[in-house]
C-alpha cells in the first residue's frame, strides 16, 4: 500500500504546521494481508480504552487509474462505507467537500463496501470508518498489485494527488482546523508575525537555535539571514516559514508625514506629524525587544530617552492611514 503510505507522510508533512482542535492520528498498520491484525490490535485497544474516534478515513491502493497516467479520464474512486457506527457521515462530508471545491474525481460510493482492508476493525469495534482509493467496484483497480511489475510509471500522479487532497481537505474540516495566522510581513526594517495577540518566539534559521529576548510580534534582525517565528496562542503553537531578511538598513518610508528630532538624541526625542489623527508608537533595542509603546494625543509626542543605554533603537510609527519606521541613535 505504498501509494497510501505516501499520501499519509505527505499529508502529516503539511498538516503539522497547523494547530487543530481535535487530534489527528497518522497510522500505519502492518499485517493486514494476514488478517488485519496491526489495525485489529489499535481498534480493539481503543475500544476498550473507550477512545472518541470520530472517523477513520483508510487509504490503500490509490494511486492508479486505468486511462492513460496524467490524460483526461473517468477518475473514478471508491468510497467504501456501511451503515455503521455513523461511517454514513463519513462519506457524505467527502461529497459535500467534492460539491464544494474542485476536484477531478469522480466518486463511487459501494454500500455495502469491502471488509477486506483495515478500516474494517474499526467496524468491528463500533467505529465510524470508510475506505477511499482505486475503484475495485468498476473493475478499475491496478493490474499489478502484489507483483514486481507494480511499479511508480503505471501510476495517475494527478490523480493520486487529487485524492490525497480530498482526504487532507477532510482532515482540516474534521480536525477543526484553529484560525492561527502564521505568515510574516517582511519590510525594509523588519520582520512582523500578522497574528495579533499571541506570544512570540523568533528563531534564526540559519542555526536552527532561538533568539534569547526576541518575543515580540515584531523583531528587527542585526544580521542578514533566515529567520521565523513560533507562534503560541492559548495551548496551540505553530511556526511561521523561514524568510529570507538582507536589508539591514532602516527605510523611512512616509518621512514627509513624521518628524523625528533630534536624531541622534541625548534627552528627549520629538515626534511630529503632519497627519489630522493621533498615530501610535514602538520603540525597539536592537534585540528586537518593546522597549516603549504609546500612542500620541496630539500631532506631537516626546519621549524621554535619557535613562536608556546608548546604541540604536528602531522607532515604529503608525498611524491611521500611513506608518513609518525609524532608525534612532541614542548617544
Amino acid at each position: 500500500n505504498a501509494t497510501g503510505v505516501a499520501a499519509i507522510l505527505e499529508i502529516a508533512r503539511v498538516l503539522s504546521t497547523q494547530c487543530m482542535e481535535n487530534t489527528i492520528v497518522y497510522a500505519f498498520w502492518d499485517e493486514e494481508e494476514i488478517g488485519l491484525r496491526g489495525s485489529r490490535h489499535y481498534a480493539n485497544l481503543a475500544n476498550a480504552d473507550n477512545l472518541n474516534i470520530l472517523g477513520v478515513v483508510n487509504l490503500d491502493m490509490m494511486g492508479y487509474d486505468g486511462d492513460e497516467p496524467g490524460q483526461p479520464g473517468d477518475n473514478d474512486f471508491d468510497i467504501d462505507v456501511r451503515d455503521l457506527h455513523g461511517s454514513l457521515t463519513i462519506k457524505d462530508d467527502l461529497l459535500n467537500l467534492l460539491n464544494t471545491y474542485t476536484f477531478n474525481l469522480n466518486p463511487i460510493t459501494v454500500n455495502p463496501g469491502t471488509s477486506a482492508s483495515d478500516h474494517a476493525s474499526f467496524w468491528v469495534n463500533s467505529f465510524p470508518a470508510v475506505l477511499v482509493g482505486e475503484s475495485w467496484e468498476t473493475n478499475d483497480e491496478t493490474p499489478f498489485y502484489h507483483s514486481s511489475a507494480d511499479r511508480l510509471s503505471t501510476l495517475d500522479l494527478p490523480y493520486f494527488q487529487e485524492i490525497t487532497k480530498l482526504v487532507t481537505a477532510y482532515l482540516l474540516t474534521k480536525g477543526n482546523l484553529q484560525a492561527i495566522d502564521n505568515t510574516l510581513t517582511s519590510t525594509a526594517a523588519y520582520l512582523e508575525a500578522n497574528q495579533n495577540g499571541a506570544n512570540y518566539q523568533w528563531y534564526n534559521c540559519d542555526t536552527n537555535t532561538l533568539i534569547a529576548g526576541a518575543v515580540n510580534q515584531t523583531y528587527y534582525p542585526e544580521t542578514i539571514g533566515s529567520y521565523a517565528v513560533e507562534i503560541t496562542v492559548g495551548s496551540c503553537v505553530e511556526m511561521s516559514d523561514c524568510i529570507l531578511f538582507t536589508n539591514l538598513s532602516i527605510e523611512e518610508s512616509n518621512a514627509e508625514h513624521f518628524k523625528i528630532t533630534p536624531n541622534p538624541v541625548t534627552s528627549t526625542l520629538k515626534i511630529d506629524s503632519d497627519l489630522e489623527t493621533a498615530f501610535a508608537i514602538q520603540l525597539y533595542n536592537v534585540s528586537g525587544q518593546l522597549i516603549l509603546e504609546t500612542t500620541s494625543k496630539t500631532k506631537q509626542l516626546k519621549i524621554d530617552m535619557y535613562d536608556y543605554q546608548s546604541g540604536i533603537y528602531y522607532l515604529k510609527i503608525k498611524g491611521t492611514q500611513k506608518s513609518g519606521a525609524f532608525k534612532v541613535v541614542k548617544q
